[in-house]
């Protein structure tokens, strides 16, 4: 730190790095031990010349972060974090804190499709602005101009595009495909966060489903994963990543959840066939089945209420959920740190569905 001190950060080519190894999980930084002091060369990926850097070393993507404090006499380097990113902690370009790091990240240089969003409290919006913020270019869809207000100040924010999208309408895909191509050539990570059945299939008894309430859910919350993925999927070339949000109904029966438990266990049968046919591809395709989170879709479920306080009671990790947890996640599948999973639906809801009781 004293020689980096000394350094003018602004003109300097490298920088010597002691690289740290916690000797415990979540030691102290007190309890930490250097495990080697190595030259590296700085480079600063951020346009806006903020200072901070991104080094990737070797086969694996090791992110160097390096943040540079203003101060009155001049330059000061300031050691924020070194060594591999832990995905279990949020290696997505996020502190040891969990909040995120602007500059290189694990997504850096990807061009990463997030659809559905609905407002800025839905998942996919958290996904999207956690996507963007570890260094991806996003592109992002919305159903309507109502959903589009949140949607497109989130893609301006942050440099990014986008489209209206009606899943339930072949023309409307199709145009997101062409347009994609068009405005962005290569795609290399499709986030699907779309599902919706009729008010009426989830006020009563699953029994009670009418065949057109089936038809609905099945369409919009199952196929319409599949159709994306026709149009995408050729778009990422040699490797990429598709995403898509489930939950715990698809294994259990939860009161008035009903047809959306059974679409959602389509969806899930869905990506492990899609990851058959696109593995030649090298593009893997995995579900997170999140928690129940408090969005506005969420809380038109009858019974929503119930579902999220039973998972703060049961789960083994007290603590409250948000999307924000869901959106590391996705940063990580997206990330070549996911390299080799295909094929999986990820759980991430504080441990809630391992539980017996």
């Amino acid at each position: 730190k004293e020689a980096a001190a000394e350094t003018a950060f602004a003109g300097a080519r490298q920088i010597e790095v002691s690289f740290l190894r916690p000797l415990e999980k979540r030691a102290p930084f007190s309890a930490r031990q250097i495990e080697q002091g190595v030259i590296v060369p700085i480079e600063d990926r951020n346009p806006g010349g903020d200072g901070y850097g991104c080094l990737s070393f070797g086969h694996e993507r090791a992110f160097l972060l390096l943040g540079v404090a203003v101060e009155h006499a001049g330059m000061m380097h300031q050691e924020i974090e070194a060594g591999a990113a832990s995905a279990a902690r949020g290696g997505d370009g996020m502190s040891e804190s969990g909040n995120p790091v602007s500059g290189g990240g694990l997504l850096a240089g990807k061009t990463c499709v997030v659809m559905g969003i609905q407002n800025r409290w839905s998942i996919a919006y958290a996904i999207a602005e956690q996507m963007a913020q570890a260094g991806a270019n996003i592109a992002v869809t919305y159903i309507d101009e109502r959903a589009g207000r949140d949607a497109l100040s989130l893609a301006e924010q942050y440099g990014g595009r986008g489209y209206v999208c009606n899943v339930a309408n072949d023309e409307d895909i199709d145009r997101l495909g062409a347009d994609l191509a068009r405005d962005y050539g290569r795609i290399d990570s499709l986030v699907h966060s779309i599902g919706f059945a009729p008010a009426a299939e989830l006020a009563g008894r699953f029994i009670d489903t009418s065949r057109d309430g089936f038809r609905v859910a099945m369409d919009i919350s199952c196929y319409s994963l599949v159709a994306a993925a026709q149009r995408i999927a050729p778009l990422m070339g040699d490797g990429g990543s598709v995403i898509t949000l489930t939950y715990l109904g698809a294994d259990r029966a939860f009161p008035k959840y009903n047809v959306m438990g059974v679409a959602k266990a389509a969806l899930e049968s869905s990506v492990r066939y899609l990851a058959y046919d696109l593995g030649e591809q090298r593009v893997r395709v995995n579900a997170i089945s999140a928690g129940p989170i408090k969005t506005a879709a969420a809380r038109g479920i009858p019974g929503f209420a119930d579902m999220y306080g039973a998972m703060l009671q049961r789960a083994p990790l007290k603590e409250d959920f948000g999307a924000d947890k869901v959106a590391r996640v996705a940063v990580f599948l997206a990330s070549d740190a996911a390299a080799s999973i295909t094929a999986e639906t990820i759980f991430v809801d504080n441990g809630y569905h391992a539980m017996g009781m």
